[in-house]
């Protein structure tokens, strides 16, 4: 028989100019000179023209009144959504823009913004400020309750208040304190105070590969005057004052001058230059977490479409993958014309988990990802201490493992995101459930009660990713010390049988039989017995070599996952079921029947599902498990060691 397998275990003395990105081939005044010259850089013998055409891809092209062109400037630096910006090399992967909102070159001052607000304007001060009237008197962004109503716990600027999101589109944001103070950190970057075009500011020069980027000193403009310009550079980040400080009307920014160059914070009614950021696709945050729960199940340290555990990301209605506008039954994609008659996941298709096109953490983050499913989620709660606190900028709720120092963090995301309006002082998750196919309702965990609930399908909601750990090893507090693997090989999931072989082989194959077994030396005419050329106690049997016990060569479980893994002995299988170190019994995961084995110990459990046997065919899949263990049966010569247990009883067995 063949069974499923369980493991265990610039150049110095250049000019400012000369120094600084761009490449500067036509510089000149207004005039009909520049449409010469230009033409004749091209080969083009018309000198004296009055308009220069300039052709782009996809057959498009603008055409230009010379009298309007000052400069053709060429630059190694790169556009997104038509903005500039600069890749220093730096460790975050933060791509800096070159210029100010608002300003059309690396020296202007552009324009001024008030904190969280999205348009310049006339005049700064709280009388013309958006969200409250004084510094201590404020309807968003605070910790504490005022005449507003009630306090929302956002330290950190939501999309529709960020500037550079809202005025240079989706990509683009303000920076964070953490990204200006690596922009100026000595071990990745050179600041030099000097003058751009008679502007003065600060030079930062990578330390990897040269780039520049220069920040003019644009001051800062209270009521309808700008001060210390030329003397200060202030630049808005994204975020309040870690502390309580929120209260009190201030937000951070960069000051930088001669000789400063630090996080500072300012009014946020006054207005202050603005710098976008973006960051690499590639260098997204895709990390995780092992927090050690009995599934092996391995949590994403932030949610879709955030770079950083303290950012809530991206909203999404259950099963849809993009972000959009509006969130109602009607811009919903399986609304069918009423809550009771939906087009996916209904009555009629029985689908009560999201298939992988509709996983929004799968299609956004790739196939190793998935939104966690309602006992992933239970589980992360029932093995986990949580402590509210406040991460990056933003409250939530720190969930740190029972069984290792790992910790994951969740922002509160909001009620939902229908109305900006509403308080962030509560948070809700996604899984990957529907509740009753007959309600159009999906399952969410949270935040504020600490459980799983459900919410109408075409609510938005965050999502927080999980990938799942075949290789994780659980540890049952056993006197021996092993540790269990969370899946069988070949399985994704706990629940899953993986991959069945035949013992002493190391792959799966279509047939299982004598004759097409490994270590067969065909059948012994005078014996009349099936031989074996390897692993045998008995004479007639094939030659005798005496192993009692799988090479490491021919144990699936390090082939297959490495030196550190085997297959069980028959001793850790027997202490594995020894109902002084564990208890036992039958659940279902995902409508598979699976043998759940605890820790008396320490409470952690690994689960076996009733995976059957291979042979001709797949036999008693639902009813029985068989494992086998890398030892040989010493009184049967032609047998390995095995455990096996039944779905209509409770007691294991051994073969």
């Amino acid at each position: 028989m063949y069974l499923c397998l369980r493991n265990v275990v610039t150049p110095k003395g250049a000019t400012m100019n000369e120094r600084y990105n761009e490449t500067i081939l036509v510089i000149m005044k207004k005039g009909t000179v520049i449409a010469a010259l230009l033409l004749m850089a091209a080969g083009v013998q018309v000198a004296w023209a009055q308009a220069m055409r300039v052709n782009l891809t996809g057959n498009r092209s603008v055409l230009y009144d010379v009298s309007e062109v000052e400069s053709v400037v060429f630059s190694e630096n790169t556009i997104a959504e038509g903005f500039e910006y600069v890749d220093l090399g730096l460790p975050s992967g933060t791509l800096w823009a070159t210029t100010n909102i608002g300003a059309s070159k690396p020296e202007a001052a552009g324009d001024y913004f008030a904190w969280a607000e999205t348009q310049p304007k006339d005049s700064y001060s709280w009388s013309t400020y958006k969200y409250g009237t004084e510094a201590t008197n404020l309807k968003r962004y605070t910790t504490s309750n005022t005449n507003y109503g009630r306090a929302d716990y956002i330290l950190s600027l939501l999309p529709e208040d960020d500037a550079a999101n809202a005025i240079w589109g989706k990509g683009w944001e303000m920076p964070s304190q953490k990204q200006f103070e690596e922009l100026v950190d000595a071990n990745y970057t050179t600041a030099e105070w000097t003058t751009l075009n008679d502007v003065s500011g600060v030079l930062i020069t990578s330390n990897q590969n040269g780039r520049t980027l220069f920040l003019p000193a644009a001051g800062q403009k209270a009521s309808s005057e700008v001060h210390s310009e030329g003397t200060y550079g202030m630049y808005w980040t994204r975020g309040l004052p870690a502390s309580s400080g929120s209260t009190s009307g201030m937000a951070n920014n960069m000051r930088l001058s001669s000789s400063l160059r630090r996080i500072a914070s300012s009014n946020r009614s006054y207005g202050l230059s603005i710098r976008p950021v973006r960051v690499q696709e590639k260098n997204k945050v895709r990390e995780f977490v092992d927090l050690g729960l009995p599934s092996g199940t391995l949590w994403a340290t932030c949610n879709v479409g955030a770079n950083s555990p303290g950012e809530r990301g991206d909203y999404f209605a259950w099963g849809e993958t993009v972000t959009k506008d509006t969130y109602t039954w009607e811009t919903y994609s399986f609304y069918n014309g009423s809550t009771e008659s939906m087009s996916k996941y209904n009555l009629r298709d029985g689908k009560m988990q999201l298939d992988e096109e509709d996983d929004a953490a799968t299609v956004c983050w790739g196939e190793d990802w998935q939104m966690p499913s309602k006992e992933q989620m239970q589980e992360l709660i029932d093995n986990t201490n949580k402590y509210w606190t406040l991460q990056d900028g933003a409250y939530g709720l720190l969930m740190k493992s029972k069984t290792n120092s790992s910790s994951i963090f969740l922002p509160l995301t909001n009620y939902a995101r229908i109305d900006p309006e509403l308080p962030m002082s509560l948070g809700f998750y996604w899984v990957r459930d529907a509740q009753e196919l007959a309600t159009a309702n999906g399952i969410v965990y949270s935040l504020d009660d600490i459980r799983t609930g459900e919410f109408s399908r075409y609510y938005n909601h965050c999502v927080r990713p999980v990938k799942t750990n075949p290789h994780a090893a659980v540890d049952l507090g056993l006197p021996s010390g092993t540790l269990w693997a969370a899946c069988n090989i070949g399985a994704d999931n706990p629940e899953e049988a993986g991959d069945y072989f035949a013992w002493g082989e190391t792959a799966e194959k279509k047939t299982y039989r004598w004759e097409n077994y490994k270590f067969y030396g065909g059948f012994n005419d005078e014996a009349l017995v099936n031989t074996v050329t390897k692993y045998n106690l008995y004479e007639g049997w094939g030659e005798v070599d005496g192993k009692r016990e799988l090479d490491p060569e021919d144990d699936a479980a390090t082939v297959n996952w490495g030196e550190l893994w085997q297959m069980p002995s028959m001793e850790q299988f027997e202490e594995l079921i020894n109902p002084e170190y564990t208890s036992s019994s039958w659940t279902t995961i995902n409508n598979v029947k699976v043998r759940k084995i605890t820790s008396k110990k320490n409470s952690n459990s690994i689960y076996l599902p009733a995976a059957g046997l291979m042979g001709p065919t797949l036999m008693n899949d639902g009813s029985q498990g068989l494992y086998w263990s890398r030892m040989l049966h010493t009184g049967n010569p032609t047998s390995a060691r095995y455990l096996t247990f039944y779905t209509t009883s409770d007691i294991y067995d051994t073969g």
